[in-house]
């Protein structure tokens, strides 16, 4: 089983997602940014929601192991303890892909950015990761400047699969 996982930032905290979680992450899932780049995560109803966060919440129990099955926190912004999005690690082909959304309110103020180096910095020190790639679709400018300031390095463009879509994407690597 995990320890709970919190990791602090000066204006966010990274944690486990509860059930208490369900109505904001179907909100987010409704937000016009998500259902264009992450068409996958987007939720019929609240249901649904709850049946996905059941399943994160589950992998809690588990030793954490991203290159096997996805380890996804709640972003919560300290000022208001909202939650307003989520980032994590997932498997993709020989490798470990970061994932991350904000909610329309809070994006433009540098949460992704602070959220994507806090849990990529903590994944190499904590949970012997040797490397970590963020996948965005190339038309998709703010994520790409999220990866950047990230210390993320630009590796390759190329068409595949993302998201269950065939599309262009940009590959980057954590340095």
């Amino acid at each position: 089983m995990s320890k709970d996982i919190r990791i602090e930032t000066d204006a966010l905290l990274l944690r486990f997602f509860n059930s208490n979680d369900i109505k904001n992450i179907f909100k987010l899932s409704q937000e016009e940014d998500l259902k264009k780049w992450i068409p996958d995560q987007v939720y019929k109803d609240e249901k649904e929601a709850k049946n996905v966060l059941k399943y994160l919440i589950s992998a809690y129990n588990q030793p954490i192991s991203p290159a096997d099955k996805p380890f996804v926190l709640g972003i919560e912004y300290k000022k208001t303890n909202e939650i307003i999005g989520h980032v994590g690690l997932s498997p993709i082909d020989n490798g470990i892909e970061i994932g991350y959304a904000i909610g329309d309110k809070y994006k433009r103020q540098g949460f992704a950015t602070e959220a994507v180096s806090a849990i990529s910095s903590w994944a190499i020190k904590s949970i012997n990761i040797s490397e970590i790639f963020g996948i965005v679709a190339s038309e998709n400018i703010a994520s790409s400047r999220v990866l950047e300031k990230s210390n993320y390095i630009f590796i390759k463009e190329k068409k595949m699969m993302h998201h269950n879509l065939l599309k262009n994407v940009k590959i980057y690597k954590y340095k």
